[in-house]
């Protein structure tokens, strides 16, 4: 699912174009939302697909999240 996820915003931006949010670090006991993960998962997932210009642990996340949010902003590179 999330890979059909990355091919589908890039699908959506333009040459150029960049996405930038917010992914969990870390993993979730459930089976379900939300979805945890971590940097060496996605990298792999935008590997070829997105260019990573950043991906780096949230500076300014809640209290409750502080060091399980990495920021990262992609862009779509020329194919």
């Amino acid at each position: 699912q999330r890979k059909k996820y990355v091919y589908k915003m890039a699908s959506l931006l333009v040459t150029g174009g960049k996405l930038a949010g917010v992914l969990f670090n870390r993993k979730f006991e459930e089976k379900g939302p939300p979805w945890g993960g971590d940097t060496k998962e996605y990298l792999h997932l935008f590997d070829n697909i997105l260019h990573i210009n950043k991906m780096e642990m949230c500076y300014n996340s809640v209290s409750q999240r502080h060091e399980s949010e990495l920021f990262f902003i992609v862009e779509k590179a020329e194919q």
